[in-house]
């Protein structure tokens, strides 16, 4: 009547049978067949009892038993189990029920009389799910009250199980954190694990004791090659929830990665103002104060991860209470730091402008414990490339990634990935107690270490095969440029470079672009100064804090930004399924985002616009279905509407759906949008004058000759992408305003206006030697320069702002800046891949070394715990060999695969 539903080819068997063949499978599901189907039964219904205590499971003479079952919960669901506790043993460690229970692998919720027990294989799964997902213990348990009986006819206990599994899981994950980081093999137990010691460090980055030579300080010229880099940021969706539960205890405060509670707590009491002056628009800094945290004792973490490679420090995170404050941050930054022992570290942190001033003056109002290292280090801030774009001109250069030595190809965003990773337990998290939310993260981060360990062999071989190709194909370009810049102009910058490499604060910066944007300036500032007084009368209407000028900038740049979508994608012309495709697939979804979100301003700013917009929109609201067609999204700025009544209509769409205001506002900021890109056109067509010079001079063979016509190229695009900008604004112009009085200064512009403004700048590389002669007229005095040459006359209107005028010298670009510029970014381009190269090298080399420092660490543990039994002392010898082996192999599969 009975068969089991785990057993392989499981027979049809009487009840002694069905219990025999389950001595040593006591967890298996059996079903019973009566009333024509099978019914759900279990072996302790029809008389199996296991015996604890005994190897081979025979009874024991002094039994101990219980009166019900005891529930195990394993993979496959809730189990009633009938056991016997073994009385007979003269070992008192072996008496206790718990110890009978962990011996067959399954883990007691209670220490003395346990009555559940959760099996190894099921806290194992729990641990590896949670570790790649955010899969939370009650969804966990609801699977496996499912898999015991989802029928809803039988009841399964719920609540005490849930509870337990809870603590258990807890338990568990904390004791193969230490088992993992070897703290069984110590003499002086776990009580006296020290601060971080549980936590996975980076095999890559740089440790002195370990992975590098000797002599690795010796070198000045390579100490670049030995920097540490970090990557600091907080992240605000990691909170935690007052429900004022304060006596549970944290397993091991410190002991990982996050810092010890009650130290930091007692640091961070002691707040401080902050200030900030950088003009970037994340504003960190000035709304630490303004995050919400009502309901909540914990608003975010901050955290310190290595920069390179993603994984997170010892002692590398801490919550913030309110916002991302300053005595938070420096507390977690120098706890991470503690045990590093090199000479420079590079720290990428998206408010390092802010940050980095004054941090050695507060750093002196730490504990000396705490503080003692930070003063041996050369450090070096800069801002991640994604987040620099976002802040001021003077932040650019001196914090940009792509221009400092030593930085090679580090983008600084590594962290972002790792909150990606961390997300999806944010709804969990917050409901936690705070020590069980700390072990869990630290449990979590421990999983994420690991990870990022193991994949070192194939992620380390895809950034070296990246970066050969990217240094051979900046290379070229950076030897097309050198071939027509002269040795001296060349020893002149190298020399420049150098010195701003030494002190980019103060230094001349030779990443400046020439500066020629007064009359855009005082364009934006006339704006600007027009709305302050709308805002003081009333009369201005902001949505999401969006002025109208900043709402016409933006869709002005939207059109501008389609403008060069659409010229790239004609020039490219990628194929359907191939990379390029699925690159300008991601571009062009992320441009129909933008602009779907400026329509949300556009309907208030713009109310009526609505029924002009009926059936255009469609491509911009699912952007899963992306085509490889040009972008034809209508925006209809005011300068897009007609300003004619039609017939049977009471006012043109312009007046339906705009206000002068808004059309003078428009008009004013696209005389600024002109000037801008008349500023691009010159730059690109004197730079391309140069280029065609030195050519001509210097430049002989087919080979070097390719070369500089593909750097002529490249500026004849640039000049033609700024010609079409500047048609764009003028156009809008035309349509706002006809014949006004912006037309002295911003004229139609041809196709032959795009010239040098001297008679010799004639020669350039467009169609052959003899078209060029017979197109060229004899003389100077019949040559007639292009109006984009001359200074501008009085555009801005009259007494908003008085008269501006513009000199010609104003305008007039320095042949040496503005190829110097061009230079030094091809040049720095060329040093970051070379530098990439060389690190990755170097990394591979450390990872070697430390996987058979790890291995050797292993073995050397062996034989450390000599006071304890020879069963214990079999087992801690037998992990040894296991971790010892396994780092063996892994420094081995390295070898081979690089």
């Amino acid at each position: 009547l009975y068969q089991c539903q785990d057993c392989f080819l499981p027979p049809l068997a009487c009840s002694d049978c069905t219990v025999r063949m389950h001595t040593h499978h006591p967890l298996h599901r059996i079903k019973k067949w009566y009333g024509g189907t099978w019914h759900r039964s279990s072996l302790w219904e029809i008389g199996l009892t296991v015996c604890l205590g005994h190897d081979d499971l025979s009874p024991c003479p002094v039994p101990h038993r219980y009166d019900a079952p005891i529930t195990v919960l394993h993979t496959t669901g809730f189990h009633d189990v009938a056991v016997v506790f073994c009385g007979c043993s003269t070992n008192p460690n072996d008496l206790l029920k718990r110890n009978q229970l962990l011996r067959v692998k399954w883990f007691p919720a209670s220490q003395d009389k346990p009555q559940t027990a959760f099996t190894f294989d099921l806290l194992e799964l729990f641990h590896q799910i949670t570790s790649v997902s955010g899969f939370s213990a009650h969804q966990y348990h609801s699977a496996l009250q499912n898999l015991t009986d989802n029928s809803g006819t039988v009841n399964v206990p719920v609540s005490k199980r849930y509870d337990d599994l809870g603590h258990c899981t807890r338990y568990y994950r904390h004791l193969q954190m230490l088992k993992r980081a070897g703290r069984a093999h110590e003499d002086n137990g776990i009580a006296n694990t020290a601060q971080g010691a549980l936590a996975l460090q980076c095999p890559a980055c740089p440790h002195p004791a370990i992975n590098l030579p000797p002599d690795w300080q010796h070198c000045a010229a390579n100490l670049w090659l030995f920097t540490l880099y970090l990557a600091i940021d907080a992240n605000f969706r990691l909170k935690l929830k007052d429900r004022g539960i304060s006596k549970d205890p944290e397993l091991g405060s410190g002991w990982a990665y996050f810092v010890e509670h009650t130290k930091y707590m007692e640091q961070i009491s002691k707040s401080q103002d902050l200030t900030s002056d950088c003009d970037s628009t994340h504003r960190a800094i000035e709304r630490a104060h303004l995050k919400s945290h009502k309901g909540y004792t914990v608003t975010g973490v901050g955290a310190v991860i290595c920069g390179r490679h993603g994984l997170v420090r010892p002692n590398g995170i801490g919550d913030l209470q309110v916002g991302e404050r300053y005595v938070n941050m420096d507390y977690i930054f120098l706890s991470s730091i503690l045990g590093a022992t090199v000479c420079q570290i590079l720290i990428s942190y998206d408010i390092a402008c802010q940050w980095s001033k004054n941090l050695r003056e507060r750093v002196k109002g730490y504990p000396p414990e705490l503080a003692a290292t930070f003063f041996l280090f050369i450090l070096i801030f800069v801002i991640p490339k994604f987040h620099l774009p976002a802040h001021g001109e003077k932040c650019q250069c001196p914090f940009s990634l792509n221009y400092r030595e030593g930085s090679a190809r580090l983008d600084g965003e590594g962290i972002e990935r790792g909150w990606a990773h961390l997300g999806p337990y944010s709804s969990s998290h917050k409901e936690k107690t705070a020590a069980n939310r700390h072990d869990s993260m630290d449990d979590l981060l421990g999983s994420w270490n690991w990870r990022k360990i193991k994949e070192m062999g194939i992620t380390l071989l895809s950034k070296f095969h990246l970066a050969k190709a990217g240094l051979a194909k900046q290379e070229a370009a950076f030897l097309s440029l050198s071939e027509v810049t002269s040795d001296a102009n060349v020893t002149e910058w190298t020399e420049m470079l150098n010195t701003w490499q030494k002190d980019p604060h103060n230094a001349p910066n030779p990443f400046q672009e020439p500066n020629d944007e007064q009359a855009q300036s005082a364009n934006r500032v006339l704006v600007a100064q027009q709305e302050e007084l709308e805002r003081a009368q009333g009369m201005i209407l902001e949505v999401d804090n969006v002025s109208p000028a900043e709402f016409l900038d933006r869709g002005i740049n939207l059109e501008i930004s389609i403008l060069k979508f659409n010229a790239k994608l004609a020039e490219d012309k990628p194929k359907i399924g191939s990379s390029l495709a699925a690159v300008y697939g991601e571009r062009k979804s992320a441009l129909l985002r933008k602009i779907h979100a400026w329509r949300d301003l556009q309907y208030s700013h713009m109310p009526g616009v609505q029924v002009l917009l009926r059936g255009e929109d469609e491509d911009t609201e699912d952007s899963e279905q992306v085509d490889l067609q040009p972008l034809t999204v209508k925006l209809l700025l005011p300068s897009h509407l007609s300003d004619t009544v039609e017939q049977g209509a009471t006012c043109s769409d312009r007046q339906r759906c705009t206000t002068d205001g808004l059309c003078l506002k428009e008009q004013r900021l696209r005389m600024a949008h002109c000037e801008s890109a008349l500023t691009a056109l010159r730059r690109a067509i004197r730079l391309k004058i140069n280029i065609y010079k030195a050519k001509e001079a210097n430049v002989r063979g087919q080979r070097s000759g390719t070369r500089a016509g593909g750097v002529l190229a490249q500026y004849q695009q640039k000049i033609t992408q700024a010609a079409d900008i500047y048609r764009l604004s003028y156009n809008a112009l035309q349509a706002l305003k006809p014949n006004g009085s912006w037309m002295a200064t911003f004229k139609l512009l041809r196709a032959a206006d795009c010239k040098g403004p001297q008679l010799q700048d004639q020669d350039d590389d467009q169609g052959t030697a003899a078209h060029r002669y017979r197109q060229r007229r004899l003389g100077e005095g019949d040559f007639q320069p292009s109006w984009i040459w001359s200074a501008p006359g009085d555009h801005l209107e009259g007494d908003a702002i008085g008269q501006f005028q513009c000199c010609y010298s104003i305008f007039k670009l320095k042949k040496s800046t503005a190829m110097r510029v061009d230079w030094v970014k091809a040049y720095s381009r060329m040093k970051r891949w070379e530098e990439e190269c060389t690190l990755v090298v170097e990394e591979m080399r450390r990872v070697l070394v430390y996987f058979e420092w790890k291995s050797q660490w292993w073995t050397d543990k062996l034989g450390q715990r000599m006071e304890a039994s020879d069963e214990v002392q079999a087992g801690l010898t037998a992990y040894c060999h296991k971790q010892s082996e396994m780092w063996r192999t892994m420094a081995v599969q390295s070898a081979h695969l690089w």
